[in-house]
């Protein structure tokens, strides 16, 4: 037989659960939260590194704009040049500028609408003026800083840019005021060399002047063809 447990010997002590904590116990292995899936982490690097996934839908509509760009010849031979016409952008954000403020006539289109029809419409739009007459030369694609994706197509032609009625937009400014005011989308054009043209147009549309120039330069003489 054993004995009784003298004053000297160590009894554990017995533990006392509040009806609380033993109720919270059995929720945690109820048969209900065993099929729960856990609840993932996102990797700290991972989340630091990847776009949100609502970005990621932004970024899968790329924005596509179409234009044209005038130009015209000088020089002869293999010294031959060109001029092109661009515009300086209009509205209060661009008013005071001149570096990277110009840009070719041109303006969004649909994914289902034809490019170059998007083309004539903007310059028509943007001139107040028909597109001149004459052979539409490609001049590719260039993505821009913002992400958009340009395509225009040179023409050869002469144009009065003192003919010019160029169309207008309505925004609010100042901003907060509830005043609408009207701009010109385009508030004045120019016949630029390439040099010129380098420094005033956006970065994006520079590569333009410099296929154009290219091409006119290789056929030496003659209209190009396309």
């Amino acid at each position: 037989m054993e004995g009784r447990a003298g004053a000297g010997d160590s009894v554990p002590p017995q533990r006392f659960h509040h009806p609380a904590r033993r109720f919270r116990a059995a929720q945690r292995f109820h048969p209900a939260r065993r099929f729960r899936p856990a609840r993932r982490r996102p990797h700290p690097l991972r989340s630091r590194l990847s776009p949100p996934r609502r970005r990621l839908g932004r970024m899968a509509a790329t924005r596509r704009s179409a234009g044209l760009l005038l130009f015209r010849t000088t020089g002869t031979g293999g010294e031959r040049d060109v001029e092109v016409l661009i515009g300086h952008m209009g509205g209060p954000f661009w008013a005071g500028r001149e570096a990277a403020a110009w840009s070719v006539p041109k303006g969004e289109y649909d994914p289902e609408e034809d490019p170059a029809a998007a083309a004539r419409r903007e310059f028509e739009e943007e001139l107040g003026l028909p597109v001149p007459e004459g052979v539409w030369l490609p001049l590719g694609e260039a993505r821009q800083r913002s992400g958009k994706t340009v395509t225009v197509w040179a023409v050869e032609a002469e144009l009065d840019v003192a003919a010019v009625v160029p169309g207008t937009f309505t925004m609010e400014w100042p901003r907060g005021s509830g005043v609408q005011r009207e701009f010109p989308e385009m508030d004045r054009f120019a016949w630029c060399t390439p040099e010129q043209a380098a420094e005033r147009l956006i970065a994006g549309q520079r590569v333009f002047v410099t296929r154009l120039r290219e091409r006119v330069r290789e056929e030496g003489s003659g209209s190009p063809e396309a």
